[in-house]
């Protein structure tokens, strides 16, 4: 282990750069911790990028989920206007078919009453 130590020091001294401990009980030279530190950066930003378009996708779907809302509410306040409207009308009708049916039977009475006096 120590000629490994010095062969990274005597090598980091020649190229003008110091010699780093390494977690696996070497050295790194200065160059290779950048390396070492720009690899990480860039899988921190890839993460980091990751998690930014997961977080756009949801806000999408809760946008379109509000837009979908708001629709179907408008959409039953149109419904139950219409409803309303066609209830009001029913009843309308109703109660022209009860007149209708009123005088039919009243008109059926006259007839009746008119055979039987005149012997029908």
């Amino acid at each position: 282990m120590i000629s490994l130590l010095a062969a990274a020091g005597s090598k980091a001294g020649r190229q003008g750069k110091r010699a780093v401990s390494c977690e696996f009980g070497g050295y790194m030279s200065e160059n290779a911790r950048v390396e070492a530190a720009l690899g990480r950066l860039d899988r921190a930003i890839e993460t980091l990028s990751q998690s930014v378009d997961k977080r756009q996708t949801r806000e999408l779907s809760v946008k379109a989920l509000q837009d979908d809302l708001q629709r179907l509410t408008q959409e039953r306040s149109e419904l139950t206007g219409s409803l309303e409207k066609q209830k009001k009308r029913t009843e309308k009708l109703e109660g022209a078919s009860d007149e209708v049916s009123r005088r039919l039977g009243a008109a059926m009475e006259s007839v009746r009453a008119v055979l039987d006096r005149h012997g029908g």
